[in-house]
């Protein structure tokens, strides 16, 4: 999920789960209007291309602070403007969107 009004980066504990990720502890994060606690984690992102994945390098962004998500419905990462921001997002009326690189 891309969340644009997300400053960090968020995993589900699948994620955490699968890759073994150990917490850094707990740090503040601002959700919505007020700030909580939330287990920290340090983790890298990458991205494959839709265009021939067979020949396609993934894009593999720097290690990223991000916090464990208490309730994924559907997703398993939420990609907030820590990662959004090293990109050209581009959303059109119609629904569609892309990531670009580089």
């Amino acid at each position: 999920m891309l969340d644009t009004g997300a400053t960090a980066s968020w995993i589900s504990q699948a994620v955490v789960n699968r890759f073994e990720l150990k917490s850094i502890g707990k740090k503040p994060v601002v959700v919505a209007t007020e700030v909580r606690q939330r287990s920290a984690f340090i983790f890298r992102l990458g991205l494959m291309g839709d265009d021939e994945p067979k020949n396609t390098l993934p894009i593999v962004f720097a290690e990223t602070q991000g916090f464990k998500i208490d309730q994924a419905s559907g997703f398993d990462v939420l990609l907030g403007m820590d990662v959004l921001s090293e990109t050209d997002f581009t959303m059109l009326r119609n629904g569609k969107w892309s990531l670009s690189f580089g």
